[in-house]
């Protein structure tokens, strides 16, 4: 298991933030999403080897995106 931190960009409510969790927990391998909307940060706990690249395909179709 891996835990990786990241800045969200495009996220501003609590609208945002259940999209964004909702799409990455519906990832094959993503076990837990902690969500910080007041600092725009994510924790994702997950299996390898998903990358940075992986969390922002599943969010392609909307304005969101991750970043380290």
């Amino acid at each position: 298991m891996k835990k990786q931190d990241f800045n969200v960009q495009g996220m501003s409510c609590s609208h945002c933030a259940q999209t964004i969790q909702d799409l990455l927990l519906s990832m094959d391998g993503v076990e837990d999403v902690n969500i910080q909307l007041d600092t725009k940060k994510i924790t994702i706990e997950h299996q390898d080897p998903l990358t940075t690249e992986d969390f922002n395909h599943v969010l392609k179709d909307t304005h969101y995106q991750l970043s380290k």
